[in-house]
């Protein structure tokens, strides 16, 4: 269809590779050769991290176990919290090097970055197509009843304690009758984990310590945890954090945080200085049309500004904005969206999932309706050139007559502003405490 926008995912993600790619790690395992891209916007940008070297030496020990005795090996494997890939691009060519059939490793990331790192570095390590599914979800996501052969984990340290207790309460439910579970935490939380397994009356068939991690290995239990995806805003959700009321340029809003996405008990200065400049920039009548208008918001927090937005419509008793919400982060997308439905008692029009802002119109499945007001808080990765692409994307994504806003660190916000291409006319600027928001009207030209 003429003007239609057709996206290539495998295309895209290796675009995103490209574009964040840091260096790759050459990495071996069991035999298999692999070759692993990493980021500075990933866990452990420099090489293979100690903790996963660890886990997947317990892991090439399991399988051997399984040799030794005769026993199947695994074919249906769950890595939560996959991050670069490495524990899962292992796992899934040493699997098809013994020969096993119908091998999926299913890979998946609260990180929208890390699914695309993954994907990407399958396809260039030639693992056959259906071999390795990377997908953007919370730890324990699954299909349904789905059970795993084995769930192999390099466990986030910083997830939360309610988080990493509900993994060990739940993981165990979801093997398969002769599955087992390897996971590898840091030192600090080994005993909580020692704890936690016990009072779920699951004793640890094998613990092996290293410098600064452990690795436990533990089988199934009878009985069921809940299926299919996660709802991070559940009212049993570990993820569920705490509430909380905030107040900006006098409208109070309300923020139900999660474990998982950043301003939990802040907003962040970029959030303020970027509705101050709202404000000058007319707020009243930006808000003030007789239709409600449709603001895109790209943000990896808990949904500060947006909420703020919601809420200050309805103090101001104008129609409420018709949201569209893009983040990187499938944890942050589901606060954002929870606390504008709140504010606004509106469900947000679309969340998307999108590495950064620069590759926001890739998200959509066609071209977009450009959008009134654009705000976008960029997430700054050290050696990732992100101006250039944000640039394109708000040329593509703000209406006619529009409002463009970015806001970062002051530096980073006037290295934006010395690139500017496309019909953009500056049409205010507000810096106060290290940050600077920008923003820019769209010209016809």
């Amino acid at each position: 269809m003429r003007g239609r926008l057709m996206i290539d995912r495998d295309v895209l993600d290796d675009s995103i590779v490209a574009s964040y790619s840091n260096k790759a790690a050459n990495f071996r395992f069991r035999s298999c050769d692999l070759r692993i891209p990493l980021s500075h916007g990933l866990f452990s940008s420099s090489d293979i991290d100690s903790g996963t070297r660890l886990l997947l030496k317990s892991v090439s020990d399991h399988l051997d176990e399984l040799l030794v005795t005769g026993a199947p090996l695994p074919t249906h494997i769950l890595d939560a919290g996959c991050g670069t890939g490495v524990v899962a691009l292992s796992l899934a060519a040493a699997l098809l090097a013994e020969g096993e059939q119908g091998v999926t490793v299913r890979a998946q990331d609260r990180d929208e970055l890390a699914r695309a790192f993954t994907a990407a570095a399958a396809r260039a390590n030639e693992l056959p197509e259906g071999s390795l599914l990377a997908r953007c979800e919370p730890l324990l996501s699954r299909d349904g009843d789905e059970t795993f052969d084995l769930i192999v984990s390099n466990l986030p340290a910083k997830a939360g304690p309610s988080v990493l207790r509900d993994f060990f309460r739940k993981s165990a439910f979801m093997l398969s009758p002769d599955g087992f579970c390897i996971v590898v935490i840091v030192n600090p939380l080994a005993a909580d984990a020692r704890e936690w397994l016990g009072k779920e009356g699951n004793s640890v068939i094998r613990e092996t310590k290293g410098k600064g991690h452990t690795v436990f290995r533990y089988g199934p239990v009878p009985g069921s945890a809940a299926g299919g995806a996660v709802d991070p805003l559940s009212a049993d959700s570990p993820y569920r954090r705490v509430q909380g009321r905030f107040e900006l340029l006098s409208d109070e809003y309300g923020i139900e945080a999660i474990h998982g996405a950043r301003g939990f008990d802040e907003r962040g200065r970029e959030k303020t200085v970027a509705a101050r400049l709202l404000e000058k920039c007319g707020l009243d009548a930006i808000l003030g049309r007789a239709a409600p208008i449709r603001v895109l918001v790209f943000a990896n927090d808990q949904g500060h500004f947006s909420a703020w937005l919601a809420a200050a419509a309805v103090r101001r008793s104008l129609r409420a904005p018709l949201f569209t919400l893009l983040s990187r982060n499938i944890l942050s997308l589901s606060a954002c969206s929870y606390n504008v439905r709140v504010a606004s008692g509106q469900t947000p029009e679309r969340t998307l999932l999108a590495a950064d802002f620069g590759f926001a119109p890739q998200a959509f499945d066609g071209s977009p309706v450009p959008w009134d007001l654009v705000v976008v808080f960029p997430e700054i990765v050290p050696l990732h050139e992100w101006t250039a692409a944000s640039w394109s994307a708000a040329a593509r994504l703000v209406r006619v007559g529009g409002l463009f806003v970015l806001a970062a660190s002051s530096s980073d916000s006037e290295r934006f502003d010395r690139v500017k291409t496309g019909p953009f006319d500056r049409a205010g600027e507000l810096k106060r405490d290290g940050f600077k928001a920008l923003a820019y009207r769209r010209a016809e030209r």
